[in-house]
């Protein structure tokens, strides 16, 4: 008995590639392609983005990267998931970034700094509303606090997600829109400048505006799926699996 076949068409993944770098401008996109790029083909689909212009990726596992370090992808790679203090060293030697998002992983980097003198890239997730990981908005003081007096800890970036940037009512993104940028301006205050800003995902990049950030973190609209009913589907994004 012949079964189903998924047949993925990469011109498609091209194609909404560019209509996203066209909506967003000069910023730098961030590919998402955990979960097997939605269950599209990571390495496959990241080696398309690359030869189309992308040079950053974003995965959920260590495991996930490391199968695109293995593909030949040596761009940067964003871990999306906890941190492991396991994974540091394996971080170190494949120049993966990774995620601070929560207090107590402040304890582990400086701990891991203190003895091998090396610390991985990282990025500073904070909760704004989501609710799944980041650390959150009344602990902020303390974290970045930290970050201040430990500045060879080698955190390159701050960001966010959105819970409702694809509804047709904004009022909650707008909100936790507020609430980053007052986080942002408290990371000034105690002499912070992060190289990486981003607070987006595929609603935003259809939805709000980005000119405060210079990282655009998109996933489903790569992949020609819009993130919900309320969004316009106004640009031409083909599926890019059949």
């Amino acid at each position: 008995m012949r079964g189903p076949k998924a047949y993925i068409h990469l011109d498609h993944l091209v194609n909404n590639y560019h209509l996203v770098k066209n909506k967003v401008g000069q910023k730098r996109l961030v590919c998402v392609v955990k979960a097997n790029a939605y269950g599209h083909g990571a390495l496959e689909c990241a080696r398309t983005l690359y030869a189309a212009g992308c040079d950053y990726f974003a995965v959920f596992t260590v495991n996930e990267a490391l199968d695109l370090r293995k593909g030949g992808i040596n761009t940067e790679i964003l871990v999306f998931n906890r941190l492991d203090e396991n994974n540091l060293d394996l971080a170190v030697r494949r120049n993966l970034t990774l995620n601070i998002s929560h207090i107590d992983d402040l304890n582990i980097l400086f701990k891991y700094k203190k003895k091998t003198g090396n610390c991985p890239p990282l990025h500073l997730k904070i909760d704004t509303g989501m609710t799944r990981l980041g650390i959150s908005a009344g602990e902020a003081d303390t974290v970045l606090h930290k970050l201040a007096l430990n500045r060879d800890i080698n955190c390159l970036g701050i960001y966010s997600h959105l819970a409702t940037a694809d509804e047709g009512d904004l009022t909650f993104a707008y909100r936790q829109t507020e609430i980053f940028e007052n986080i942002k301006n408290k990371a000034l205050e105690f002499g912070l400048k992060f190289k990486y800003y981003h607070l987006s995902n595929s609603g935003a990049v259809l939805n709000l505006d980005q000119s405060n950030y210079n990282l655009v973190r998109v996933g489903m609209l790569l992949y020609g799926a819009f993130p919900s009913l309320e969004v316009e589907r106004v640009m031409p994004f083909k599926p890019v699996m059949e």
